[in-house]
């Protein structure tokens, strides 16, 4: 799977890092594998590593169902989770459209896309220079 998580309690957050070809039914298994951790917790900040990505498979259907199983855990429009997609290069940024452009409208979840980890941490409040360093003192 081009997709790996990463749940890091004390800091309220999911680290995904994808690389390859971005596929939405990787997208739902992995899902499915976070909600089922013993460490998730609904509203849970999420910050989205696209560094790696080479592509995505276009299936809008797919897409959709995934939008329509994750919006089942972020069903709380008084709490919002806050997701931040790592998006450096433009393949990545074509993504986050993507990712941003399903949840334009709901208050569910507020998404950023940044350029770069130092910019990614810091819209979530992480004082650490980077992303190994944030993994290492999880």
């Amino acid at each position: 799977m081009p997709v790996s998580f990463r749940i890091l309690p004390r800091q309220y957050l999911i680290y995904l890092r994808y690389h390859g070809v971005l596929a939405a039914d990787d997208n739902i298994r992995v899902f499915g594998k976070i909600v089922a951790h013993p460490d998730f917790r609904k509203g849970m900040r999420a910050l989205v590593d696209l560094t790696d990505i080479d592509g995505w498979d276009p299936d809008y259907l797919a897409i959709m169902r995934f939008g329509a199983r994750e919006a089942e855990v972020h069903d709380d429009p008084a709490q919002p989770t806050v997701v931040v997609c790592l998006a450096p290069n433009d393949t990545t940024r074509r993504i986050a459209q993507i990712i941003n452009r399903t949840w334009e409208g709901s208050e569910r979840k507020v998404t950023v896309t940044v350029d770069t980890e130092p910019e990614a941490l810091a819209v979530l409040g992480i004082g650490v220079p980077s992303i190994a360093a944030l993994l290492q003192s999880a």
